[in-house]
């Protein structure tokens, strides 16, 4: 599928090595924007992210980099044919060596999160999907420099890495204050979604289930991205 319609935009993806999908779905509607005026997207893919925290806080100013050509391909006309074009800047380059003019108040990703996982054959994909141009380590070292004070940073990672996020988050002085356990199916644990700060919050724990045990999607999966999809969803 070259073209996934949201309700208020549409995602061209012809040269992403990865479409959009169920985790940048609920990911993008669970990432907090309220107060926040700079904010940055690290690893933008197709901008899908970027595009729904847009259409949630219009008065955002949005920063996004991505180190892979044929998805900043994408991503640019994605940002360019949406109506918050003017609030929107993407960045072709490596996000640990570049150079922000200002800190963020919002930082958000979808990383790649094969961790120490098999690479494949593709260059690409191996950009997207594994965390060896973008080792965890480093991501949040880099993060605590660029977050400004009372910033938030957002991540959603698989279930498995909660110990490993918790422990690098603490590495460089930032506590979370929002786990959100996501839930393939009732009883399957599928992704995390983690909140972190660099000053005090009290923390807020939820449980999310995208679907039924009977593949319909939940009500709670419905409600949530109401606002996005751009079709009725079962």
């Amino acid at each position: 599928m070259s073209v996934f319609s949201f309700k208020e935009f549409e995602i061209f993806q012809a040269n992403s090595s990865l479409k959009v999908g169920t985790d940048a779905m609920i990911f993008g509607a669970f990432v907090n924007t309220e107060g926040k005026q700079n904010a940055l997207d690290i690893g933008a893919g197709t901008g899908v992210l970027s595009l729904m925290v847009a259409q949630r806080n219009e008065d955002l100013q949005i920063e996004a980099i991505e180190v892979e050509e044929a998805a900043v391909h994408d991503c640019h006309l994605n940002f360019e044919n949406s109506n918050w074009s003017n609030n929107l800047t993407l960045h072709n380059g490596d996000f640990l060596q570049f150079q922000f003019e200002k800190k963020f108040d919002l930082i958000f990703t979808n990383p790649p999160f094969y961790y120490k996982g098999l690479l494949s054959g593709s260059n690409a994909t191996n950009l997207a999907k594994h965390n060896d141009s973008l080792p965890f380590e480093s991501l949040f070292k880099r993060v605590s420099e660029l977050l400004s004070n009372y910033g938030d940073f957002w991540i959603i990672v698989p279930f498995e890495l909660e110990s490993l996020m918790m422990s690098l988050s603490s590495s460089v002085d930032l506590v979370v204050f929002k786990k959100i356990n996501v839930f393939a199916k009732p009883g399957r644990t599928s992704r995390i979604i983690l909140g972190f700060s660099n000053a005090t919050k009290s923390i807020s724990e939820e449980s999310f289930i995208i679907r039924e045990e009977s593949g319909k999607y939940s009500q709670d999966y419905k409600i949530l991205t109401q606002d996005f999809h751009g079709t009725i969803i079962n």
